[in-house]
């Protein structure tokens, strides 16, 4: 759930904003309406009133009450205490990393004009929309009870819109060159070979352990027959690892994958895999059996390529969004070091993200995600292209990350549950 706040607002407000309607527990009276006017944070001279953060919260409250119910039929987690240590719950939590990113939107828009970074007509068009789009499709008890007026939702769309901007510039900064050396990948090809360790309905444990080495050997004896017969092919150097596999069990398929040769502890490859192959040719096949380090699982594995120039190129492009996000980080947080910031804690207190207030989106999240990038802002955070940057460049702040972000908050919330 830890890295689920950490990575809320990496959530565009194009992904939210295009769900259109909130349902929340209905402000009926005075007790729950919100007084966002008031204000929660000041950044140098620049005030910030409550109700531009409690849209943000209230919207991201939403959203991730939709992808728990989807995928959990629950949306039980904002009361549940975030630690054993700790009083706060992770809606509080979710709270004040709303709050501390709004902040450094703020930090960000004050040092936009030095790199030329500033909003277009169209932007400013559409960002209008939106807002108006917001009162006009929420109900006033709604809106009420989320505290954010036209400017609040006005002011929001504004920040992090320059807050996407701005990462391109920076980025600019870091070193644009990566080595082949740097980012040098070698690949193998393997077959795994699970161990049979299922239970067996004994009446002692000596019976139960001698089930479980037979299921052992069972597989080490598959896994052999697999080496066997990759090794009698004419050209084990070329030959398709998934029908030599198949030759001895038709479930069996393989797989490839790499590691950095200059840090070979890069690589998700089992660490047996990555020694085995250390000193053999291209396309030579170790000769044995190999156990990963769980011992829960033999492979069959080939050396297919020193230098792979094509998962080389993509490492380049990792490298350099992890530079860029870094740097990224590093410049927001120096200017946050600089600024002047002072937050009303009791005002802040009168937010509230708790399952017993609850807040969902009227439409699914996950069917809006495709409008959502034709029809407004996007603004994914640089905290988020940061964990992506194995797999993505960070560069792609395109207004396809709304989809992108949704399917990756849900598998993320669902590794949280899973923990708990």
């Amino acid at each position: 759930m830890k890295n689920i706040l950490k990575k809320i607002s990496a959530v565009g407000l194009s992904t939210v904003m295009a769900a259109g309607m909130l349902a929340g527990c209905g402000a009926k009276d005075e007790a729950v309406k919100m007084d966002g006017s008031k204000i929660v944070t000041t950044i140098n001279d620049e005030e910030i009133p409550l109700g531009v953060v409690s849209f943000y919260a209230k919207y991201q409250q939403a959203y991730l009450s939709q992808m728990y119910t989807a995928y959990f039929g629950t949306t039980n987690i904002f009361d549940t205490p975030a630690n054993s240590s700790s009083e706060q719950t992770y809606g509080e939590q979710m709270r004040d990393s709303v709050l501390e990113n709004v902040e450094d939107m703020v930090v960000i828009s004050h040092n936009a004009e030095m790199y030329g970074v500033y909003l277009e007509d169209d932007e400013l068009k559409r960002i209008e929309e939106v807002a108006q789009a917001y009162i006009d499709e929420n109900s006033e008890e709604v809106r009420a009870e989320v505290g954010a007026s036209y400017d609040d939702v006005v002011k929001l769309l504004k920040l992090q819109t320059i807050q996407s901007k701005m990462y391109e510039p920076l980025g600019e900064e870091v070193d644009q060159n990566v080595t082949d050396e740097e980012a040098k990948q070698s690949t193998v090809s393997y077959v795994a070979i699970p161990k049979d360790t299922a239970s067996t309905s004994t009446t002692s444990s000596a019976e139960s352990t001698e089930s479980t080495a037979a299921s052992e050997d069972a597989s080490l004896e598959k896994a052999e027959k697999v080496l066997a017969a990759l090794q009698s092919e004419s050209d084990p150097k070329t030959a398709d690892l998934t029908t030599v596999a198949q030759t001895v069990d038709s479930e069996l398929t393989a797989s490839t994958g790499q590691f950095s040769a200059n840090d070979t502890t890069d690589t998700y490859l089992d660490a047996s895999i990555v020694e085995a192959v250390s000193g053999l040719k291209e396309g030579e096949v170790v000769d044995k059996v190999l156990e990963n380090e769980a011992k829960t699982t033999y492979y069959v594995v080939r050396f297919d390529k020193e230098f792979d120039k094509e998962a080389t190129e993509s490492k380049k492009e990792s490298i350099l969004s992890t530079r860029k996000s870094d740097h990224y980080t590093e410049v927001v947080e120096k200017w946050r070091g600089e600024a002047k910031i002072t937050r009303n804690e009791e005002v802040l207190k009168t937010l509230v993200i708790s399952d017993t207030k609850p807040v969902t989106l009227v439409q699914d999240p996950v069917d809006s995600t495709a409008s959502a990038a034709e029809s407004a802002p996007a603004a994914e955070s640089p905290a988020s292209a940061a964990e992506s940057a194995e797999s993505a460049s960070a560069e792609s702040k395109t207004e396809s990350a709304a989809a992108s972000n949704a399917e990756s908050e849900a598998e993320s919330g669902k590794e949280a549950a899973e923990s708990k």
